[in-house]
């Protein structure tokens, strides 16, 4: 939802199309570039304290956008978005493939039974 919202938000603050674009390109590049770390680190550090981590970012984002809509600190919530992504949704997915019983552990990848 926020994704959808968002785009209008920022316009509505006066931001262009090429700062939206900016703005989002930032939350994509940090992602790809903190999925290098974040795996070794939920790993070690556990999925649900990695989880937690990841919702506080989410939290600083979402106050940045609301308190404090300025172009260089929405930069900087991208980049602390780009950082809780790849927290939470691999963290999220091991939980939850921890949670399944083992013959049914295999539907989660592409929802097809493995036998």
């Amino acid at each position: 939802m926020a994704w959808f919202v968002q785009p209008f938000y920022f316009q509505s603050l006066g931001y262009s199309y090429e700062d939206l674009g900016v703005i989002f390109s930032v939350i994509f590049v940090t992602q790809a570039f903190a999925l290098i770390f974040t795996g070794p680190f939920t790993a070690k550090f556990g999925y649900r304290k990695s989880t937690f981590l990841a919702v506080l970012f989410f939290m600083i984002t979402r106050a940045i956008h609301v308190l404090f809509p300025v172009y260089p600190l929405l930069i900087l919530a991208s980049v602390s978005f780009g950082i809780g992504m790849p927290l939470e949704y691999p963290a999220l997915m091991s939980l939850l493939s921890e949670s399944v019983e083992k013959e049914m552990s295999s539907l989660l990848g592409i929802g097809l039974p493995s036998r």
